[in-house]
């Protein structure tokens, strides 16, 4: 199981977001689930960038007798998107291909009605579209989002996804504006094998995570606003976060005997550290790092974060100056010091496991600033 990335669709999410902070706090943004697998995920997202939630209903539709294998995929709109190569080889007659089409059109109906409660479709007119999913296998069903997806006229069209071959992300990556994958495994077997738990999403989960996001409430432009919809769609954690990222200030306080008000120094000093350790470390370990940070944290984490241009190679001194740009204050005991204690402070935030394999992708020389 230690090559599998996720615990779970949850974690996906959280991590996937790390590649998404660009898009965070904008409000011509909007993030789509592909059901079911991909609307926890999606909502993950949504909750770490600040954009609504709804789902975009997409079918595979499977070779009869072999229905795991996709032969295309039918959404919104009468979009239907084939695999011809998987027809040719399989020999599936037109008639077989229309038959599931019709029935998964029918299933597809009866989701957006179990979803949607009636609802529209969210105006994808001039928005940032965010099509999500908890993995691509062969990807059909995300081919058919972002076809649907263009009919309704959106500025951007985005693919983001936790897991996928290499090959696929890359045909995909053609097709829109920008695609974030977190891990491409080669070879790549299935979406699941990068989980540990994935289990079947449920209707009812599905219904529940949109039916918390209040999609219909549109983008959020006005912060008295945004305050009410973060009480209203799962941001009940919100107060939570801002405790946890003052009990790592205080800690940091603390260990130098600043008091609070020089907050703006201890929060200096967990940037800059937060910052050289995410830009030597690959993406995929920054992005599984970031997952457990506290929002508020993560928020400074991925301040700035160019991932195209990791990781950074720097020995132990080269780290420190790196700290010691950001960090633009005079203290005792030097950098090496001021990122242990800074280390020290997030470590109870961090899983064992998560921590060892932050350590080993450090050079040894490091190891010295870590506890």
């Amino acid at each position: 199981m230690a090559d599998r990335l996720f615990q779970d669709r949850r974690a996906a999410g959280r991590a996937l977001a790390g590649l998404l902070c660009h898009y965070r706090d904008r409000t011509d943004v909007i993030v789509l689930g592909l059901p079911r697998g991909g609307v926890p995920v999606a909502h993950e997202v949504a909750q770490a960038i600040g954009a609504p939630l709804d789902v975009f209903l997409v079918r595979k539709l499977g070779v009869p007798g072999r229905e795991e294998l996709a032969m295309g995929a039918v959404a919104f709109g009468h979009v239907v998107v084939l695999n011809d190569d998987i027809l040719r080889a399989l020999g599936v007659s037109g008639r077989a291909v229309s038959e599931v089409a019709e029935r998964e059109r029918a299933e597809l109906r009866r989701r957006d009605q179990l979803y949607r409660d009636g609802r529209p479709i969210p105006d994808l007119t001039g928005r940032t579209v965010i099509l999500v999913d908890d993995g691509l296998a062969t990807g059909a069903s995300m081919r058919a989002a972002i076809h649907a997806a263009r009919q309704l006229g959106p500025a951007r069209v985005v693919v983001a996804v936790p897991t996928g071959p290499a090959s696929v992300c890359e045909e995909l990556a053609h097709r829109v504006d920008e695609l974030r994958c977190v891990r491409t495994p080669s070879p790549f077997f299935a979406v699941g094998e990068s989980y540990q738990n994935f289990e079947q999403v449920s209707d009812e989960e599905v219904r529940a995570l949109v039916r918390a996001a209040t999609p219909s409430r549109g983008p959020v432009r006005a912060t008295s606003e945004r305050s009410k919809v973060m009480a209203e769609t799962g941001y009940s954690s919100f107060n939570t976060t801002v405790d946890k990222t003052n009990h790592v200030l205080r800690e940091i306080e603390h260990d130098y005997g600043w008091p609070k008000e020089r907050r703006n120094q201890s929060c200096a000093a967990l940037r800059a550290t937060l910052h050289a350790l995410r830009d030597r470390l690959s993406v995929q370990e920054a992005a599984q790092l970031g997952a457990q940070l506290p929002m508020l944290v993560r928020g400074m984490y991925y301040e700035g974060w160019e991932p195209s241009r990791v990781p950074v190679k720097m020995s132990r001194q080269e780290f420190l100056n790196r700290i010691q740009e950001e960090f633009r204050f005079d203290i005792d005991g030097g950098m090496d010091q001021l990122a242990y204690r800074v280390m020290a402070a997030l470590r109870q935030h961090i899983t064992d496991g998560e921590w060892a394999d932050v350590k080993s992708a450090l050079p040894n020389d490091l190891e010295a600033v870590l506890p």
